[in-house]
Parts: C-alpha cells; structure tokens; sequence
C-alpha cells in the first residue's frame, strides 16, 4: 500500500469512528476544521457529520445517502462506515489528532 492508499484509509478509519461515536465529533470538529480530505467524497461525509454533531447512530445512518446524493455523490460507498470497528475512543482520538496534525 503507498502513501496515499494508507493516507485515504485512515481517512475512512477516522470517518468511521466518527459515525459511530458522536462523543468525537465535536472535538474533530476543531481538530479537523483545516484538513484537506484526500477524497472529496470523505470532505462531504465530515461536513454532514459536522452539521449534526448531536445525531445517532441511526439517524446519520438513514440520513447519509440522501445527504450525501443531494451533495453530488449517488454512488458513494458509505455502509462500512457503520460496520462495528475494533478502535477503542483513545484509539480513535489519536487517529484523528494524526490526521489533523498533517
């Protein structure tokens, strides 16, 4: 895996984290305020979880394909990002201080 490979899947790690613990959201909020996103794709997932920092699981669930469709992404691969990960919330915190120190 090259660089960037490794890059955009940390990218989806943290993203995933982030759909399933709204305890991180608002935090990367700030942390991730400037990243630049590899995919344009993962940008459009962070702004929607940003826009409901306080939704559940469930709801951003049912609600991620048509947001992500309204901001041009029909054919988005989006459901793994519900899969159950192995990170803990430390875990996951650090991965997305990685990723807002770049």
């Amino acid at each position: 895996m090259n660089a960037s490979q490794q890059a955009t899947e940390i990218e989806r790690q943290a993203l995933r984290a982030l759909c399933q613990e709204s305890r991180l959201r608002e935090s990367a909020r700030n942390r991730l305020r400037a990243y630049h996103w590899r995919e344009a794709v993962h940008q459009a997932v962070f702004d929607v979880l940003m826009t409901s920092p306080w939704a559940s699981t469930g709801l951003l669930q049912s609600q991620l394909a048509a947001r992500l469709t309204r901001r041009g992404f029909p054919d988005a691969a989006w459901e793994d990002l519900f899969q159950p990960h192995r990170m803990s919330l430390a875990q996951a915190e650090e991965l997305i201080d990685r990723l807002g120190k770049e």
